[in-house]
């Protein structure tokens, strides 16, 4: 299963290791910190136009985490990561 994190962006669910509400997670010191160093690292994939609204973390077996910047709330993105099927997703 799929789960779609942006226009054209999805990612395995079973890789999902967080969602994040960016808002919140960009008042941590720590999240910051992280944030920065992926950038650094180039495995920030940016799938919004504005601003991101939500942080999710995906890591594939044997490869580094990448951490996806998507414009849809992280409500709605772990509602769908919940589901057995969510919108516009792949099986």
């Amino acid at each position: 299963m799929f789960l779609q994190v942006g226009d054209s962006f999805s990612v395995k669910k079973s890789d999902v290791v967080f969602i994040l509400d960016a808002d919140t997670a960009s008042r941590g010191a720590a999240t910051r910190a992280f944030w920065k160093q992926k950038e650094q690292e180039g495995l920030v994939i940016d799938c919004s136009d504005t601003l991101p609204l939500s942080l999710v973390l995906v890591q594939e077996r044997g490869k580094e985490a990448v951490l996806y910047l998507s414009r849809q709330k992280s409500t709605t993105l772990y509602a769908r990561w919940r589901t057995r099927k969510g919108r516009n997703e792949l099986d």
